[in-house]
């Protein structure tokens, strides 16, 4: 797995996505210029906790799996206004003693919505040419064809031939030495899959 040095050349949905897609476990650290190192805690590509090196965000044990997940996504949404960083991908770190060990969350849960590179490419280019009326997209196909790994506007085929591989990968019927946990994994991701694959051709 290749991360790029900087977050100013890509974006954290782009780095989350790299890292779900290979079901990397560690942590991503991403260190500011004026010393703050936040941390993002991964599970086989999937988030567990979310650290800020802030010190009015103290961590606190009594915290219920909601509340948590809030707390997470609400992390992420600070981390991505952030303009630059280092980035750095460490593979033995331990989690907190607040994360979402049994439940991480989702890849719908935290890549849906994320900006990425090509969005911030888009967004230039259209400040240099003139508008021209664009077909208006719809945020829920964008995030099925991202689900499927594909770019937007990819073929019909191309779409099911996506499908197929990723059921391939993810049916929890076709993983039967899956632990309890990897199967719930593996069925939140083939849930995530099918529904794509649903809003893009069915």
């Amino acid at each position: 797995m290749q991360l790029p040095g900087r977050l100013k050349t890509t974006t954290l949905g782009d780095l989350l996505g790299v890292i779900h897609r290979n079901a990397s476990t560690g942590t991503l650290e991403l260190a500011e210029s004026n010393g703050r190192i936040h941390r993002v805690f991964l599970a086989r590509g999937l988030i567990t906790a979310v650290e800020l090196d802030c010190a009015s965000l103290a961590e606190s044990r009594e915290i219920d799996g909601r509340a948590l997940r809030r707390r997470i996504m609400q992390r992420l949404a600070v981390l991505e206004e952030l303009r630059d960083a280092v980035i750095c991908f460490r593979v033995a770190v331990r989690s907190p003693r607040c994360a979402l060990v049994n439940e991480p969350l989702s890849a719908a849960e935290f890549l849906s919505g994320r900006k990425r590179a090509r969005d911030r490419i888009a967004d230039n280019a259209s400040n240099r040419r003139p508008v021209i009326p664009a077909i208006q997209f719809d945020r829920g196909r964008i995030g099925a064809y991202r689900a499927l790994g594909l770019p937007f506007g990819a073929c019909e085929n191309d779409v099911k031939c996506a499908y197929r591989r990723l059921v391939r990968n993810y049916h929890p019927d076709l993983h039967p030495g899956a632990t309890h946990d990897e199967r719930r994994t593996l069925s939140l991701r083939f849930s995530e899959v099918t529904a794509a694959y649903r809003a893009l051709v069915a």
